[in-house]
């Protein structure tokens, strides 16, 4: 139980984070792409976007496989 909140809580923040940092609409892109709700877009969750899909590899700086909300800004628009 305490685990499962600070997932949400961490997703809620990093969302939140983002609305200031990159807008609205990048934010609500990010969610939409997030289905699990765990403040990543996996390589899975990115095929539902092409553009994100595309640059998936790129975005992904730290390489481990899900882009958080620093690296979906890096997706064109």
């Amino acid at each position: 139980m305490n685990r499962t909140l600070v997932i949400v809580l961490t997703a809620l923040t990093a969302c939140s984070s983002m609305e200031r940092q990159a807008g609205p609409d990048a934010a609500r892109a990010f969610r939409g792409l997030d289905r699990n709700g765990d403040g990543y877009i996996t390589r899975e969750e990115a095929r539902r976007d092409d553009a994100v899909a595309r640059t998936f590899d790129v975005a992904d700086r730290n390489g481990d496989g899900k882009l958080d909300p620093e690296e979906f800004r890096l997706v064109p628009r």
